[in-house]
This record gives C-alpha cells, sequence and structure tokens, in this order.
C-alpha cells in the first residue's frame, strides 16, 4: 500500500510539471508550486550586482544557453532577482494568485504564470516564474526569476529586448536560424511559427515568429 501511495504522488506532482501556460486571465490563481530539489542541493543564486552595474553591461553573449536578456537597455542573466523588477516599476496583486504572505522554502519555485503589470507598458505584459534559490526561508521580495514571458501580440507596448546573438522584435526565421542553427522543435501555428531551443537541464528558448512582423513572442527558462 504504501508503493501504490508513493507512486500516485509521483504521478501528481509530474503532472504539475505539464501545466499549460495559456492567457493572462485564465492562469491567476492557478499557478504551480514545484519542488526543484531538496534543501541540501541548493545554491544561493541571489544577486549581488546593482542595477548601474546592470545598465553599463549590455554585451550579450551569442549563444542562447546563457540566459542573458537585455531589456530597455539593462541585462538580466536567470537566475535574476525579482526585486530588480520591481525597481523598474513592476508588481502583480499576491492576492490574485493566493500568494498573499507566501513563504518559499528553498528549492520551492513558482510556474511561469505570474502576470506582471508596469506603468509603462500595461497590465499583463510580462509572465514570470518566480523561485527561491537561497538556502532560507524567503518571502515574495527574496525571490529570483528563473523564467520570463514577453509578448507583442495584442499589446499596446513591450520593453525592447535584445536575445543573444542580438535578436530582437521583428527578427525573422532566417536571422533566428543564423543566430543559433536549426531548432530542437518546430510547430506551425495560423501565423506563426514557434521555434524551440532546449538543452534539457540549461535553459529553454521558445520564439514565436509571425508572417506579419517576424519575432513577436519570446519565451526563456534556466533550467
Amino acid at each position: 500500500m504504501k508503493k501504490a501511495a508513493a507512486l500516485i504522488c509521483s504521478l501528481i506532482i509530474s503532472c504539475s510539471l505539464f501545466t499549460a501556460c495559456g492567457d493572462e486571465d485564465s492562469n491567476k490563481g492557478n499557478i504551480v508550486a514545484l519542488s526543484s530539489a531538496d534543501e541540501s542541493s541548493v545554491k544561493d543564486e541571489s544577486s549581488d550586482e546593482s542595477s548601474d552595474e546592470k545598465a553599463a553591461s549590455t554585451e550579450i553573449s551569442k549563444d542562447w544557453k546563457s540566459l542573458e536578456i537585455i531589456m530597455d537597455g539593462t541585462k538580466y542573466t536567470m537566475n535574476f532577482n525579482y526585486s530588480d523588477l520591481v525597481g523598474i516599476g513592476c508588481s502583480f496583486d499576491p492576492a490574485l494568485y493566493g500568494l498573499t504572505d507566501a513563504t518559499l522554502k528553498p528549492g520551492i519555485m513558482y510556474s511561469p504564470d505570474i502576470y506582471l503589470n508596469n506603468e509603462k507598458f500595461g497590465e499583463g505584459f510580462m509572465r514570470v516564474g518566480l523561485m527561491n534559490a537561497t538556502s532560507g526561508d524567503v518571502g515574495l521580495d527574496g525571490t529570483q526569476v528563473w523564467a520570463v514571458g514577453i509578448s507583442k501580440v495584442d499589446k499596446e507596448k513591450a520593453p525592447d529586448i535584445t536575445l543573444p546573438g542580438d535578436i530582437t522584435w521583428g527578427a525573422d526565421e532566417a536571422a533566428v536560424k543564423a543566430a543559433y542553427g536549426d531548432p530542437t522543435e518546430t510547430s506551425d501555428s495560423d501565423g506563426f511559427v514557434k521555434y524551440s531551443y532546449v538543452e534539457e537541464g540549461v535553459a529553454k528558448l521558445e520564439l514565436s515568429i509571425y508572417a506579419d512582423g517576424g519575432l513577436k513572442e519570446v519565451y526563456y527558462q534556466h533550467g
């Protein structure tokens, strides 16, 4: 009976890893808490680099697995501190996600379905996954960003971005392949193609390239 119960729990956890990332409203309140590692294996990956130091460092790697992204002139490398986004005016209502007074144990991570608001870019312009990559308990203000999704589709504004290899909004399929090579996976949808680059345990990058306007959606994650 113990073995059967353990198997059922394992299946439930595995299913949670495949929670779909749909539109903003449908995901509010439905984020999934994932345990990425036991406490003994979690490394403190919080960044002490100042915003001024980040802003001054705008050179970016050519390797998509570098986990680097430049947003509005500032470079971020995952896992970067969520407080860096708060510092540029990003926020969300924790109550909408059941995270009021949330405390994260070491190694706990939330699925990338937390949509951020910003006075400059509007509501839901970016979605993030948050985690505790430190060795102690933290609140939301002490978390790190392990995944980022940004879209220009149906959005009035979005931050300027530069991905490794100097890929930016509007890049076409030829430019992406020239920078990264052939994608690990390709999927065609109505009006756009999605390129997925995957290095298991290292990084994942998904790019939605539209027939009308080139690159308009980016999803980038650590691991």
